[in-house]
C-alpha cells in the first residue's frame, strides 16, 4: 500500500492510495474491493428504497433509467413496485401503480448487468444511489439499497 507515495499500512479519507496487488486486475473508476470475509453484493436484480423527486413524471413498472451506485451509470429498469409509505403514518400501501414527487416507495430494480453494491444499513457509501431520466438526463429519485 502506497499512501500519498510513501509506504503505509493506513490510509484515511483523503489520502491518495496505490494498492500494490500479487496478481494482474484490471480495475476501473467505480470499482469496489473487499476482503474474503466481507464481501459486498452482486446481483443484477434487488430492492431499493426511493424518494421521488419528478414533478412531471410518475414511476410505473416497466420505467426504464440509470442507475448511479458508487460511480458507473447502469440502465435499469422498474420490475415491480413492492410498496409506498403513507406520509401521515407511515404505513404501507401493497397495491401500487405508481410513485408521484414526494412519495416514498420500496421498488424492485432490474439492472443491465450485475453491479457490486452493499445495503445502506451495512455501508451508507455504497448503499445509496440515484435514478436518472434518461431521455432528459434529469435525477428523479434517490435511491437507498435494503
Amino acid at each position: 500500500l502506497l499512501v500519498n507515495n510513501e509506504s503505509g499500512k493506513n490510509a484515511k479519507a483523503g489520502d491518495n492510495i496505490c494498492l500494490i496487488l500479487d496478481k494482474s486486475v484490471i480495475l476501473e473508476s467505480g470499482n469496489i474491493l473487499g476482503t474474503s470475509d466481507n464481501r459486498p453484493m452482486v446481483s443484477d436484480e434487488f430492492d431499493v428504497d426511493i424518494c421521488w423527486l419528478e414533478t412531471e413524471t410518475e414511476l410505473k413498472k416497466g420505467s426504464q433509467y440509470l442507475l448511479k451506485l458508487n460511480s458507473p451509470e447502469i440502465p435499469c429498469a422498474v420490475s415491480g413496485i413492492i410498496h409506498k409509505r403513507t406520509i401521515t403514518d407511515l404505513g404501507y400501501v401493497t397495491t401500487v401503480n405508481n410513485v408521484s414527487v414526494n412519495e416514498f416507495a420500496r421498488i424492485k430494480l432490474k439492472i443491465q448487468r450485475p453491479v457490486v453494491f452493499d445495503s445502506y444499513s451495512q455501508l451508507p457509501k455504497s448503499g445509496r444511489g440515484i435514478l436518472i431520466d434518461v431521455e432528459t438526463n434529469n435525477t428523479v429519485a434517490a435511491v437507498i439499497v435494503v
